[in-house]
């Protein structure tokens, strides 16, 4: 509602996000978690956010493609007309582009799309350079709108604070190859800070 506040003053043609991430927990047999309750659960903060009048569902930073899917229909459940986007969290492995699960880029897209997903994407992670080329395997696999979060960068430690050394500038440009290769929403996960949207925004739209 604040956020909306806010939109509603200051930026009136700007769209405000639910956003949903994972429970942090694991469904059976590998936790304790029944597909029906997590699905109970998305649905209850999905509807949350709807009442709060978000223009649009974000479910994001999944690693358990299965827990995704649950989160999507739960979701398109209560969302009415408002999109859904999902996305997946993908590592390199010698394999290629994998979740911590084992999931690959086009299955996990034809997953979430089944699902009920409106947009599919990657996020966190990886950092843009790496990205560039996740994205156009997501978008060798579906025509469906393809959403894009780099990390800043990746996260080290220093005095015992999380560090991100990528600049705004170089994340710009990454970002702009991101959106070559197929991506149609973009934005930034860890690390990334006012200014590296900023300089994001500045490139996209000179």
């Amino acid at each position: 509602r604040i956020a909306g506040e806010v939109r509603d003053r200051e930026a009136p043609e700007c769209l405000v996000a639910g956003d949903i991430g994972p429970s942090g927990k694991f469904l059976k047999p590998m936790g304790e978690l029944e597909p029906a309750a997590l699905r109970e659960m998305f649905a209850v903060q999905a509807a949350a956010l709807v009442a709060g009048g978000v223009d649009l569902l974000s479910i994001e930073t999944m690693f358990d493609l299965a827990e995704a899917c649950l989160a999507v229909e739960a979701a398109r459940s209560v969302a009415g007309e408002r999109p859904v986007m999902a996305s997946l969290t993908y590592g390199v492995t010698p394999r290629g582009y994998r979740t911590m699960m084992g999931v690959d880029p086009r299955r996990g897209v034809g997953a979430l799309l089944e699902a009920g997903a409106d947009v599919v994407g990657c996020n966190c992670s990886v950092t843009g350079d790496q990205m560039i080329e996740l994205v156009a395997e997501l978008r060798a696999t579906t025509d469906a709108p393809i959403l894009a979060e780099p990390n800043a960068g990746q996260p080290r430690l220093e005095g015992g604070v999380t560090v991100y050394d990528e600049t705004p500038r170089h994340f710009a440009t990454a970002g702009v190859a991101i959106v070559g290769q197929g991506a149609n929403i973009i934005g930034g996960c860890c690390g990334t800070t006012p200014d590296h949207i900023a300089a994001l925004v500045r490139a996209l739209r000179p």
